[in-house]
């Protein structure tokens, strides 16, 4: 992110203040980025893109005086023109094109590398790979940082602006626009459980087994059956089993995680619904919101708002397709590194193999290059013992000269307020949970009250009724996954997931972006 997103792309947009100095620091086992380059970053974007959900990314004592910076208009256009001529594929109209093929060739890297056995590989063949999945992923963070950074975040403010002035839009308009749009691999995979529940519900002989065994148990007894389910399985691990509810690579993939798998598949086949059948229902949704919206506007409004419409979808699928991506090379890196830590488990280098998680990967790579190693356990020891120390604390959102801090919650009252992310309202029960694997406790109908969700998290959206989290706007992944399945949603709401408790009774209105606490849990 830093070399190629922050540095790369700044000298390729022509902002010099931001082409050097570090963009992330490490903190309590946490990363923090930098908020005085996210800052000189928010000063290149003009006023009307200034909106809530980024200035959260600042203190709150700092929101207003950010938000009246002033529009820098000339390194706008001088961007552009520094884009033709140092890289094309940051054109709007391009940079999603170019993305999709680096795609397709990235996909027949994992293939190759899936077909070898690392167990076999010399150290120096599993650092030669690690270098071959580094490069061939180069190209994602060059492009991320103009799909992901400008484009998405660009047309979809501008869409929704348009919508609230031209249309009086409370949030509906814009999310039936942007629901029912095909190849977003979030809701893909959503679907692929979709179909292992389906599969399971109708045979209920293979049900009634894989409720009766632990996980692993009954995966390898279905591996050496006939029965239709296994199919559904292998086609998901497949297509997903690169996947997982986080992006840290210590973590479980889903091929090497049956218990998720099956647990979350159990969960689908325990209620009624066909996520398939549902697209369906968000494709005419949004087909029937396009023909209200041509038929109140005059030509040109009409004309801008579908023409930047186009971009917006595009580059809304782009956000949610990107982090697909980079599950196949965290993958691919966590099964390196894997069999490197085996290696040095068995050489009494280190205590466990996943304490290679603990170096850097330029440690890690230049052990396997040859380099002495003798020290590994001093490097180790004290990474290890902070990371222990903190794993299972809600780290504060903001760090300063070495403080971290949070702002405190902003609230009217019984009222908490936060970004108005999925249009609606409901008044339900609240759920927290702080893990993906605790997910199988949320019962239907409960609003799901959370720090952050990943695409693994929105499996369970089908069964809520309604989303809060802590972090996040209109194009987060809980955002984006609300308004497909039409549940309301506000994010960015400061200490939710301390404020609010299970079982509380609120309403959640993401059109307002407000949760009202009705009743507190005894």
């Amino acid at each position: 992110l830093t070399d190629y997103v922050n540095h790369e792309g700044a000298h390729m947009m022509g902002y010099k203040d931001l082409e050097s100095g570090p963009l992330t620091k490490l903190h309590k086992s946490r990363v923090y980025f930098s908020a005085v380059v996210l800052e000189r970053i928010f000063a290149h974007y003009p006023k009307f893109i200034r909106s809530r959900e980024l200035l959260e990314y600042f203190p709150r004592s700092e929101q207003e005086r950010i938000s009246k910076l002033p529009n820098d208009y000339f390194g706008a256009v001088k961007s552009q023109i520094f884009l033709v001529f140092r890289d094309r594929d940051g054109m709007i109209w391009k940079t999603d094109k170019v993305y999709r093929e680096w795609a397709k060739g990235f996909l027949k890297l994992c293939d190759e590398f899936d077909s070898t056995d690392l167990t076999k590989m010399s150290d120096k063949d599993l650092a030669d790979w690690y270098e071959k999945i580094r490069v061939g992923s180069t190209k994602h963070y060059q492009l991320i940082r103009y799909g992901m950074v400008s484009h998405s975040i660009m047309t979809n403010l501008l869409v929704k602006n348009w919508c609230a002035k031209w249309l009086n839009d409370d949030g509906n308009i814009y999310a039936g626009l942007m629901s029912g749009l095909e190849d977003n691999k979030t809701v893909e995979t959503n679907k692929g459980f979709s179909d292992m529940g389906k599969a399971l519900r109708e045979d209920p002989a293979v049900r009634a087994k894989a409720e009766s065994m632990p996980a692993k148990d009954f995966v390898e007894w279905l591996e050496s059956s006939d029965v239709p389910f296994k199919q559904v399985y292998n086609d998901f691990i497949k297509e997903f089993g690169h996947r997982s509810g986080t992006r840290e690579l210590n973590a479980l993939r889903w091929a090497e995680d049956p218990d998720y798998v099956m647990g979350v598949a159990l969960q689908m086949c325990a209620g009624d619904s066909d996520l398939r059948e549902e697209f369906q229902n968000g494709v005419k949704r949004r087909e029937e919101t396009e023909a209200m919206v041509k038929s109140k506007l005059g030509f040109f409004k009409r004309g801008i708002l579908f023409k930047v419409l186009q971009f917006a979808r595009t580059y809304l699928i782009f956000r949610e397709n990107q982090r697909f991506y980079l599950d196949h090379m965290m993958y691919r890196n966590r099964l390196i590194f894997l069999e490197q830590g085996r290696r040095m488990q068995e050489q009494g280098l280190i205590d466990d193999r996943e304490d290679i998680f603990f170096l850097e990967d330029t440690e890690a790579i230049s052990i396997l290059n040859g380099a002495d190693a003798s020290d590994v356990r001093e490097k180790i020891a004290p990474r290890k013992a902070e990371f222990m120390k903190y794993r299972d604390r809600l780290p504060p959102k903001f760090l300063l000269n070495g403080v971290d801090f949070d702002d405190e919650p902003i609230s009217h009252g019984d009222t908490l307020l936060g970004a108005a992310s999925s249009p609606g309202s409901y008044k339900g029960k609240i759920r927290v949970i702080m893990d993906v694997r605790d997910l199988g406790q949320v019962e239907k109908g409960e609003i799901l009250v959370t720090s952050n969700t990943d695409p693994g998290w929105t499996v369970v959206f089908s069964k809520l009724g309604g989303l809060i989290t802590e972090t996040g706007g209109i194009l987060c992944h809980g955002a984006v996954i609300s308004r497909e399945y039409r549940i309301p949603a506000v994010t960015a709401v400061k200490s939710a997931t301390t404020t609010l408790k299970t079982g509380d009774i609120v309403i959640v209105d993401g059109s307002k972006g407000e949760v009202t606490i009705l009743e507190e849990s005894e």
